[in-house]
C-alpha cells in the first residue's frame, strides 16, 4: 500500500509509474479539487478513500476504467451534488461512503448501475430530503442504508420500492412524525430499522399477514404516547423492541403476543408508564430480557408477571417501588440478573425457603432498606452477586448469607451507619470472594470479624475510622490478594508473626 498527499491532477500516478496500486488513501489532505483522469492507469485499484478533504465536486469520469474498485469513501467533504453518472462502470463497487456532506438531493439512478453495491452511507447530509411520490434509489443489490441526520420529515411505501435488498435501514435523527409499517412490504429482507431520535407520535400498523423478516426495531426517543394492540401485528421475527425515551403512560398486555420471537424489550425512560398490580403487564412466551427503569412505578406483584415466565433479566432501577416481595422470583423461574437500585425499597418480603432457581445477580444499591430478616435470601441458592451499597443498613445477622453457597461478590459500602462485630464473626461465607464495606461506620476489626470468610480475595476498608490494623486477621484470610484501607484514622499497626499467612499482593 502506498499513501499519497498531493494534489490529484490528470494521470497523477500514471505519470510516476503507480501503476500496481491497489490501496490509495488520501485522508484530511485538504484536497479540494479532482481532475478527470486523475486515476488513469490503475487498473487493480479496489481501495480509494479521500475522507475529511474540501472536495465539492466529482465530475463525471473521475472514476473512469476503475472497474475493480470496491470501496471507495468520499465521506465528509463538501459535495452538493453528485450527476447519475458520476459512478458509471465501476461494476465491482460495494461500498460508497458519502456522508458529512452537504447533499440535498440524489438522482433515483445515481447507484442503478452499480450490481454488487451493498452498501450506502449518506448520513449527516442536513439538507438531504427523501421524496415520498417515487423511489429514492434504485438497487436491487443494496442491503445497507444509512440515512441518519438529514432533513427528511417523510417516508412512503414509493420511497423505498426499488430497493428490495434491504437489510439494515437507518433513519435515525431525522424530523419523521409518523411511521407506516406498510414500507416493510416492500422491503422482504428487511431485518433491521433504526428510527431512533425522531419525532414520530403515529404508528400505522399493516394487517395481520406475515410480512416481514425485521427483527430488530430501534424507536427509542421520540414522541410515542400510544401505541394500538396491533400494532405489531405479522412482525413475526422481531427480536429486539426499543421504545425508550418515549411519551408512553399505558401498554395493552397483549400487544406482544403475537410475536414469538421477541427476547428484548426496552421502555425505560417512559417518565409516566406505570405497571398494574391487579393483572398482568405483559403477555410474552419468549421475552427474555424486560428494561422498565425511571419510568413511574411505584408498585409490583407476583400478578404484575405472571405471563413473562421466560424472562431472564428484569431492569426495574430508577423509579419509587417502596417495597419487593420476593414471591415474584416463584413466577420467573428463569431470572438470573435482576436490577432494583436506586428506589425507594425499605421493605423486602421473604419467600418460602424453598429454592428458586437461577437468580445469580442482584441489584439494591442506593435504596432505603435499614433491615434485613435473617431469611431474606432463603431459597435464592444461585445468587453469587448482592449489591447493597448505598442504603441505610445499620446491622447484619451473620446467618443472613450462609444459604447462599455460590454468593461471590457483596457489595456494602456507603451504608453510613454500618458497624461490624469485633467479637464475633461479621458474615458467614464460604464461597465468598469480594466484600466491600468502605465509606460505613467501622472503627474497629478483629481476627473474629473475619473468622468465617476464608474464600476472601478482596476486602475494602476504606473510607471508615479505623485507628489500628491486626495484621493477624490475615491468618483467617488465607486466599487474600487485596486489602484496601485508604482514607482511614489507622495509626497502629499490630504486627503478626513472621509466618507466611497470606497471598496479600
Amino acid at each position: 500500500m502506498v499513501t499519497i498527499y498531493s494534489f490529484f491532477a490528470k494521470d497523477n500516478f500514471l505519470s510516476k509509474g503507480l501503476v500496481e496500486l491497489e490501496v490509495i488513501r488520501a485522508d484530511f489532505c485538504k484536497i479540494k479539487t479532482i481532475e478527470v483522469g486523475a486515476f488513469n492507469g490503475l487498473p487493480q485499484l479496489t481501495e480509494l478513500s479521500m475522507n475529511s478533504n474540501e472536495i465539492t465536486e466529482i465530475t463525471p469520469g473521475t472514476f473512469e476504467k476503475l472497474s475493480h474498485l470496491e470501496y471507495i469513501n468520499l465521506a465528509h467533504n463538501r459535495i452538493e451534488h453528485l450527476g447519475f453518472d458520476v459512478f458509471y462502470g465501476l461494476v465491482n463497487l460495494k461500498h460508497i461512503f458519502l456522508q458529512g456532506n452537504k447533499l440535498q438531493y440524489v438522482h433515483p439512478n445515481t447507484f442503478k448501475g452499480l450490481q454488487n453495491l451493498r452498501r450506502l452511507l449518506l448520513s449527516n447530509n442536513s439538507g438531504l430530503q427523501m421524496p415520498t411520490h417515487r423511489q429514492f434509489i434504485n438497487s436491487l443489490s443494496l442491503k445497507k442504508l444509512a440515512i441518519s441526520g438529514c432533513n427528511i420529515n417523510s417516508v412512503s411505501v414509493d420511497t423505498l420500492t426499488n430497493v428490495t435488498a434491504l437489510e439494515l435501514l437507518d433513519l435515525s435523527n431525522n424530523y419523521l412524525r409518523s411511521l407506516d409499517f406498510n414500507i416493510l412490504k416492500v422491503l422482504p429482507e428487511l431485518t433491521h430499522l433504526h428510527l431512533r431520535i425522531n419525532e414520530i407520535i403515529e404508528i400505522t400498523p399493516v394487517t395481520c399477514e406475515k410480512i416481514s423478516p425485521l427483527e430488530y426495531l430501534s424507536l427509542k426517543y421520540n414522541m410515542i404516547e400510544h401505541l394500538e394492540i396491533d400494532v405489531f401485528c405479522g412482525l413475526v421475527n422481531l427480536k429486539y423492541i426499543y421504545l425508550q425515551g418515549n411519551n408512553l403512560k399505558y401498554l395493552h398486555p397483549n400487544m406482544f403476543i403475537g410475536l414469538p420471537n421477541l427476547q428484548a424489550l426496552f421502555l425505560s425512560n417512559n417518565y409516566g408508564l406505570q405497571m398494574p398490580t391487579d393483572r398482568h403487564f405483559i403477555n410474552s412466551l419468549s421475552l427474555k430480557l424486560l428494561a422498565i427503569s425511571a419510568c413511574n412505578i411505584s408498585s409490583v406483584s407476583v400478578d404484575t408477571f405472571a405471563k413473562v415466565a421466560t424472562l431472564e433479566s428484569l431492569d426495574l432501577s430508577y423509579n419509587n417501588l417502596r417495597s419487593l416481595d420476593i414471591k415474584i422470583l416463584k413466577l420467573l423461574p428463569k431470572l438470573s440478573h435482576l436490577y432494583l437500585e436506586s428506589n425507594k425499597i425499605s421493605e423486602i418480603i421473604s419467600g418460602t425457603c424453598e429454592k428458586i432457581r437461577p437468580l445469580e445477580y442482584l441489584s439494591l444499591e442506593y435504596n432505603m432498606i435499614e433491615n434485613l430478616e435473617i431469611d431474606v435470601f432463603c431459597g435464592l441458592v444461585n445468587l453469587k452477586y448482592i449489591y447493597l451499597q448505598g442504603n441505610n443498613l445499620q446491622y447484619l445477622h451473620p446467618d443472613t448469607f450462609i444459604g447462599l453457597p455460590n454468593l461471590q461478590h457483596l457489595f456494602l459500602s456507603n451504608n453510613s451507619g454500618l458497624q461490624i462485630p469485633t467479637h464475633r464473626r461479621f458474615i458467614n461465607s464460604l464461597s465468598l470472594k469480594i466484600l466491600l464495606i468502605s465509606a460505613c461506620n467501622i472503627s474497629s476489626v478483629s481476627v473474629d470479624t473475619f473468622a468465617n470468610v476464608t474464600a476472601l480475595e478482596h476486602l475494602d476498608l476504606s473510607y471508615n475510622y479505623l485507628r489500628s490494623l491486626d495484621i493477624k486477621i490475615l491468618k483467617v484470610l488465607p486466599n487474600i490478594s487485596h486489602l484496601y484501607l485508604g482514607s482511614n484514622k489507622i495509626s497502629e499497626i499490630t504486627p503478626g508473626t513472621c509466618e507466611k499467612i497470606s497471598l496479600l499482593e
